[in-house]
């Protein structure tokens, strides 16, 4: 295959998977403690070499290598929902799934019929131990300290009240290598350490949106397609050529 094809399609396999980070980061605008997700590119470069005279100043093709995670805070909001909670640091929540203890930065929570406190899709969310944590019946207030201390008032106990938990907040050396898995879960290839107050606290009726810009996002697409339309366009090009040469040729012979 002739270097224009050949680098051509390498860009479009390139476009093809950041066409598919830049919609997973505009299907989670809305998701709270999303964070944005970039694509990582490797340029090879081929220079002009001495006999060489027919090739450009330089060949390039394009590879997409990984990605990372834009890490900064989505901007905090102020629900006034006892149950919201936002993170105010590096740290992430652990959540119960299915295929094991998740992360996520989302922290829209609610508490089940069973008295079960679970994120915004229904995971336990666990203590610092590991554990769910429990609301009484008949609780008529819940706070939750920075420490992530869960303190609840019950009905006909004179409004004393108690302590039934602390959301365990967990902290990684290297939260870029974290592995998302789609809803803001993330999946922990490295062993987390509970966070200190020092780093991470809790803000009770607050909660932190993505930190995708959905106008930013929005242009790239329209980049992404454009280019991927143009780069088509000079490989059908370059096959019409291909085409004529070959006609061309078996005339002549």
């Amino acid at each position: 295959m002739e270097n224009a094809s050949f680098i051509g399609l390498s860009l479009q396999v390139a476009l093809r998977r950041q066409m598919d980070v830049v919609a997973n980061n505009v299907a989670n605008m809305s998701t709270t403690g999303f964070k944005n997700e970039k694509v990582l590119f490797l340029e090879h470069l081929v220079g002009q070499t001495s006999g060489k005279t027919d090739l450009p100043g330089r060949i390039s093709m394009v590879s997409d290598y990984g990605s990372y995670r834009d890490m900064r805070a989505g901007p905090i909001t102020q629900t006034g929902n006892p149950l919201d909670i936002a993170l105010q640091g590096p740290g992430y929540l652990g959540v119960q799934t299915a295929n094991g203890l998740r992360y996520s930065r989302g922290g829209a929570l609610s508490v089940t019929s069973e008295g079960v406190l679970v994120d915004q899709n229904g995971r336990t969310v666990v203590d610092d131990g590991g554990g769910e944590i429990r609301i009484p019946d008949r609780t008529t207030k819940i706070a939750i300290g920075p420490d992530g201390s869960v303190t609840v008032a019950v009905e006909g106990q004179g409004g004393a009240l108690q302590v039934v938990g602390r959301i365990g907040v967990y902290k990684f050396d290297r939260p870029n290598f974290l592995t998302q898995e789609g809803g803001g879960l993330l999946n922990a290839n490295q062993e987390p350490a509970l966070a200190d107050t020092d780093t991470t606290t809790i803000q009770q009726g607050m909660l932190e949106q993505s930190n995708v810009n959905p106008v930013l996002e929005m242009s790239q697409m329209i980049d992404i397609q454009r280019t991927y339309q143009s780069v088509q366009k000079m490989l059908d090009a370059e096959h019409d050529r291909e085409r004529d040469t070959i006609a061309k040729l078996s005339k002549a012979a």
